[in-house]
This record gives C-alpha cells, sequence and structure tokens, in this order.
C-alpha cells in the first residue's frame, strides 16, 4: 500500500526539479472530460499513475461533507462514508399501510403476519400485565435492530415499529420468553 500524501508530493517535487532543470515547458494539466492514458508508472503501478494525472489538476467544490478524490485520472466527488469503502444506508421507507398485532397475556394475534415493506405495525396490549415485544433471540434483540421498545408495555398502551427490512422476523416477549410471534415482511 502506498501513501498517496506522500506520492503526489514527490512527483510535484519531481515537476519541480524538471522545470528548474531546463525541461521544454511545464507539463500540461489533465482535462476534466478526457480520462489519463493509464501506463505503469516506474514502480510498474497503474494505480499510481492515475493518481499522479490528477495532481496538476485543480480539485473540484464538492458540497460539504462530500471530498474531491482522483479516481481513474478524474477528480469525483465522494462521502465520507463512500471513501472509507462504507455503503450508506438506503433511505428509509415511508410508512404507507399499517397492521395491528393483539398482545394479551397468552401471547399475540394473530402469531404470524404479513405485511409490506413499509408498513407501521401497532402491537397493542389487551391483558392485565406488560409485555415486551422484541426481535430475536432473547435477551440480545439483534435480529431487527430497533425492533424493541426497551420497556414493558403496560395493559392499554401500545407501541409501534415500522418494518422497512425484507425478510422473515420471528419475535418473543422479553418478560415472557415463551410467548412468540412472526412477521414476514415483503
Amino acid at each position: 500500500m502506498f501513501n498517496r500524501t506522500a506520492l503526489l508530493s514527490a512527483l510535484m517535487s519531481l515537476a519541480l526539479v524538471g522545470a528548474a532543470c531546463g525541461s521544454s515547458g511545464p507539463a500540461t494539466p489533465l482535462q476534466p472530460d478526457r480520462p489519463a492514458a493509464v501506463t505503469p508508472d516506474a514502480t510498474g503501478d497503474p494505480a499510481a499513475q492515475r493518481e499522479a494525472a490528477c495532481s496538476g489538476d485543480v480539485a473540484p467544490g464538492c458540497p460539504s461533507p462530500q471530498k474531491p478524490e482522483c479516481k481513474n485520472g478524474k477528480w469525483i466527488c465522494v462521502s465520507p462514508a463512500t471513501a472509507a469503502g462504507i455503503t450508506p444506508p438506503v433511505a428509509p421507507v415511508k410508512a404507507t399501510a399499517t397492521a395491528t398485532v393483539d398482545m394479551n397475556n397468552g401471547g399475540f394475534s394473530p402469531a404470524t403476519i404479513t405485511v409490506n415493506a413499509g408498513t407501521k405495525v401497532t402491537f397493542v396490549n389487551r391483558g392485565t400485565k406488560s409485555i415486551r415485544p422484541a426481535s430475536d433471540p432473547h435477551p440480545t434483540h439483534t435480529a431487527l435492530a430497533g425492533f424493541d421498545p426497551k420497556r414493558g408495555i403496560a395493559p392499554t398502551e401500545n407501541w409501534s415499529y415500522t418494518f422497512t427490512k425484507r425478510g422473515t422476523f420471528t419475535y418473543h416477549d422479553h418478560l415472557s420468553p415463551l410467548l412468540t410471534g412472526t412477521i414476514i415482511v415483503k
């Protein structure tokens, strides 16, 4: 792996030394609409050559928080997450439908429901004790992040969760883990 900043500094220094030693003139800057010719540099690294092609250009003014990055001999604007190799999350789906799951001392009703992505499911406690619907596995609730009210839902209260991720999700009552249910999101 090479240090891009050090490489660019070294190439800039070489260009200045070449100009001071009587080179035939300054290098022609890369045209923004034309990619640089990709030939291996002295180390045989074509990626280093592409990176060097952008060194004479002026980086574009990127909207915050994006930063300029040289890709294939052209300047592009990239987000910090993209630059770090992280895929940005998909925009959340708006709740377009609703569904209700009744909770009571005997469990969830219906025990299995099928909904479309973006459906807001409301869990209504119709029992006489607190119930806490939460994604499996018990007790960590990590199968579906956010599907856990973090507290018991008292009788007559309700709690809602919007299902944006497609898949089959099993859940349980954290306070009585043998009470279970399934939500299928299409």
